[in-house]
């Protein structure tokens, strides 16, 4: 029985000894599984294709994604950043590369200042690396790197020959020739670089430019042969570049200018709509969606046909690139033909430059199209898609452009100008000077091009991990397994855990009874007092979310906030629309057009306890959808309109739907949002006629107070909202009727008529278009809104009398008569307003207080800025200039269509 003992003693200790060996042998196994996957997991997850996070939108929500380069083990956002000082300048100049097209090469055409060149692109929750040509090239070693696009595209690739070639020259390979119906303004020749190829011989690299102005098959303006629509074909790829697509491994495209200008799209052989085409009989779609479809189909067919050539060959698609350039803006600021059109030294500083719309909503489709192409594209195989947003950044450069310097020595001979004349030069504020800004594209674009190499590692990198985990898994598996046979397979397994520590320490824990029993069950109480603790927590969660979700917030301006009352503070984002975006701004206040300083765009109304939101034409229309709103009144309220038509621009391009035969009622239709914007002509509201002396008129008008307009009237109850407003038709000498019957003047001074003055004139007609509207029967959804007086502002005189208006900033309130006829006129109208407010029997008035705001802005009436073919002796220092302080009046109403809708 001992000797049995001592048999199976020895046997299980050999047993154990071939266990802890095993056990041990098994250790390196494990860690360099743990090394190879569990850290690299934890610290460098894969990164996937549609690796994106939401840009920080510079106004308004911008929407889309921008693509976040990995450097350093630092995820950076390059597009969100600032512009700091760079002493070391440039890689290159204007001399030593031969490659700058004529009219970027700044320093050789005699720019003075040279301040431009010493700035670098801050991120700012990283740095951009300087960029290193070396790199570059080595990474597109034997490869073909292709810019498609228009000029801006061409600046670029430009930029990135000047680059590369500071390590090796490149050599021009092809020159294309123009197609006929191809120009960019510059000529038709190919000096305009249009097709062309360069190599770098030592790495075998190519580097091509395709012109492609809107990507898909477009027929261009031809001016000269009297063709000034572009013809653009949204549903036909553009052959030019296309054809060479699988021969390329990285793409940059780079389009958006030639949106704006004038042209007539079709699909499927039909034209579906045009752009500024006033003089055709087509709908006038605008360019947003038009430029959204040609980025949408220029992606997917770059997909296609690196998807192809990627199925066909395994290598072909591996580390493909396609790099959308979001829109870069220009920066006019006066006529683009007048010295000084872009004269900014400096960058702008964090928060002096606000994105406009447009510019937002052409790099938001850019990024939201990039975004959706590489969704599609992920796991195809076949390329990578990315964002180059440099939007905000080329934003901040005003800077940069040539101007007049895009010609050399432009003032040499006196800039054209005549004698007396302000000097005339062409500029170019779109394009960047070489060296310049555009450089920071290229700087982004190694950057995008480095993480696809990464990637492209990474994910071979994933294919041997997987290969060799599964490797080590299978090995540990069946080591398990033979462990688990070798412990089993004894009938005497009984060792005391003194021995077993005898024999080492991994033994000891393998059959220690608390490694070998079974996990004890928790007892009722414990399972009680957990269930307690979550129970409570998630309680604590739901009340949260149930307080959030049901805490009442409005988008409105609060009530207790008195727009009435602030002050003009300088605003540095300017308007949210320009002369060239807005093509609906009549010569009559299109000031900027005819030599008006900027200096007035600069201001915003600030309401002492508030602030007042700027315009947000997509909301404004989201909220009026399938409503109808009218501006009843005079020139003004013509003024306010067109102001707002202007604004809605932005988001929508409006079609003109009525016009009748002296211009005097107008109405436009934005048919994405079933949304009609209405003007309707009346002078006094009531019914008047000239006033006729011996067969002439005088310019005055009997006013018959008792007698309502049905001009206007007969329309309100198709109306959803209502702006009223007039005053200044009072001005001049009227006579006042009642039952057909003369019973006083106004400004008359005659003999035997009394003159009851203009505020009692005023009130008489407010009072009757107020009870008419509270009277209406069925206008129950009617909202009228009464904007109060806003004053000329004629200084020396009025309109045929020499007065003038040539103020530079708005005025200090010290300078206002707040008891002069203007407060006065804003005090009836307040009075009126609240009294139909008590009779209106549920009608809703609302007040549009502008006339302290109004009274403050001597300095953007049209003056003598505006066209004058017909009134050539006269400044207009009534009206307002467009883009102008009326803009603030529908930012006022705005926001009180908001209160209204959180009524309803």
């Amino acid at each position: 029985m001992g000797t049995t003992i001592q048999h199976h003693r020895h046997h299980f200790l050999n047993i154990k000894r071939i266990v802890t060996y095993f056990l041990y042998a098994l250790i390196p196994l494990a860690l360099l599984h743990y090394f190879l996957f569990s850290l690299s997991t934890c610290h460098s997850p894969p990164p996937h294709p549609n690796n994106t996070v939401p840009p920080s939108p510079p106004s308004s929500q911008s929407g889309g994604r921008v693509v976040v380069v990995e450097h350093g083990g630092q995820r950076c956002d390059y597009s969100d950043g600032r512009w700091v000082f760079e002493p070391r300048g440039p890689l290159y100049n204007g001399t030593s590369c031969s490659t700058i097209k004529d009219g970027q090469n700044c320093m050789a055409h005699g720019r003075p200042d040279t301040g431009y060149l010493r700035w670098r692109w801050q991120p700012a929750q990283c740095d951009l690396p300087a960029f290193d040509p070396s790199s570059f090239l080595r990474l597109i070693r034997n490869k073909h790197v292709a810019f498609v696009g228009d000029s801006m595209a061409r600046n670029q690739a430009e930029s990135l020959l000047c680059l590369l070639a500071t390590s090796e020259p490149p050599d021009l390979v092809y020159r294309g020739s123009n197609s006929s119906n191809s120009s960019d303004g510059d000529g038709d020749d190919d000096s305009n670089n249009k097709f062309r190829r360069w190599v770098f011989p030592a790495h075998n690299a190519t580097v091509s430019i395709f012109w492609s102005p809107f990507l898909v098959k477009a027929m261009e303006k031809q001016e000269a042969r009297g063709v000034r629509h572009n013809r653009v074909f949204l549903d036909a790829v553009d052959r030019r570049w296309t054809s060479s697509l699988g021969r390329t491994d990285a793409v940059v495209l780079s389009v958006g200018h030639w949106f704006l200008l004038p042209g007539i799209y079709r699909e499927n052989d039909e034209i579906v709509g045009c752009h500024y085409c006033p003089e055709l009989n087509h709908t006038d779609t605008g360019f947003f969606d038009v430029f959204r479809k040609a980025i949408k189909n220029a992606l997917a067919e770059v997909r296609r046909v690196f998807e192809s050539s990627s199925s066909a060959s395994a290598s072909a698609g591996a580390g493909r690139v396609v790099a959308a350039t979001t829109f870069s803006p220009a920066h006019f600021e006066g006529e683009w033909d007048k010295a000084g059109a872009c004269p900014k030294k400096d960058p702008y500083r964090e928060g002096e430059k606000v994105m406009q719309y447009m510019d937002n909503e052409m790099r938001r489709i850019v990024l939201e199209e990039v975004a959706a192409a590489a969704a599609a594209a992920a796991g195809d195989g076949g390329a990578r898609f990315e964002a180059l947003d440099v939007t905000k950044l080329a934003m901040m450069r005003p800077d940069g452009h040539p101007g007049p310097y895009m010609y050399a020595n432009p003032f040499a001979g006196g800039g054209g100008g005549g004698e007396g004349e302000e000097m005339r030069v062409q500029n170019d504020c779109v394009h960047w000077c070489l060296p310049g800004p555009v450089d920071t594209f290229n700087e982004i674009l190694l950057q995008l091009m480095m993480r696809g190499r990464l990637l492209q590692f990474a994910t071979e990198w994933n294919v041997l991990q997987k290969k060799i985990g599964s490797f080590l898994l299978l090995l540990l598996l069946l080591s398990a397994l033979f462990l688990l046979s070798i412990l089993y397979s004894s009938s005497t397994l009984t060792v005391t855990t003194k021995e077993a520590i005898s024999e080492g320490p991994l033994l000891a824990a393998l059959l220690a009874p608390t490694a070998l029993s079974s996990p004890q069950k928790p007892s009722p109480e414990s399972n009680a007092a957990t269930y307690e603790a979550v129970h409570q927590s998630n309680s604590s969660v739901a009340a949260v979310t149930e307080t959030t979700s049901q805490s009442p917030v409005s988008d409105a301006v609060e009530d207790k906030c008195e727009m009435s009352r602030g002050k003009w503070v300088a605003e540095p984002r300017g308007p949210l629309y320009t002369n060239v975006t807005c093509p609906t701004i009549p010569d009559f206040k299109n000031c900027m057009k005819y030599g008006k300083h900027p200096g007035f765009l600069y201001w915003r109304w600030k309401p002492d306890r508030c602030d007042l939101p700027r315009f947000e034409p997509e909301r404004f229309l989201n909220i009026v959808q399938g409503k109808k709103l009218a501006f009843i009144g005079d020139s003004l309220a013509r003024n306010q309109m067109e102001s707002l038509l202007c604004l809605l621009s932005q988001a929508e391009t409006p079609i003109d739907v009525y016009k009748d035969r002296t211009d005097r009622f107008r109405t436009w239709f934005f048919p994405s949002h079933n949304f009609t914007l209405m003007v309707m002509w009346t002078e006094f509201y009531v019914q008047r006629e000239p006033r006729v002396v011996n067969g002439s008129e005088t310019g005055s008008f009997n006013i018959h107070v008792d007698k309502i307009n049905t001009n206007w009237t007969s329309q309100l109850s198709e109306l959803n909202y209502a702006v009223i407003s007039g005053g200044n038709w009072f001005f001049r000498i009227n006579y006042l009727y009642e039952d057909d019957k003369i019973v006083g003047c106004v400004n008359c001074w005659e003999k035997n008529i009394t003159d009851f003055g203009i505020p009692y004139a005023v009130r008489r007609v407010v009072r009757k278009a107020l009870e008419s509207i509270s009277a209406c029967g069925n206008c129950d959804g009617l909202v009228t809104f009464l904007r109060t007086y806003t004053p000329p502002h004629f200084e020396n005189g009025s309109w045929f009398s020499g007065g003038y208006c040539n103020k530079t900033k708005p005025l200090d309130e010290s300078d206002l008569n707040l008891n002069g006829i203007e407060w006065e006129l804003r005090k009836i109208q307040n009075e009126e307003i609240e009294r139909v407010r008590e009779k209106s029997g549920g009608k809703k008035f609302g007040l549009l207080d502008v006339t302290k705001a109004m009274m403050l802005r001597a300095d953007a009436h049209p003056g003598a800025d505006y066209d004058k073919r017909w009134v050539r002796n006269a400044n207009d220092c009534l009206h307002w200039c467009l883009p102008g302080p009326v803009d603030m009046w529908n930012e006022v109403l705005l926001q009180d269509i908001i209160k209204n809708s959180s009524v309803e």
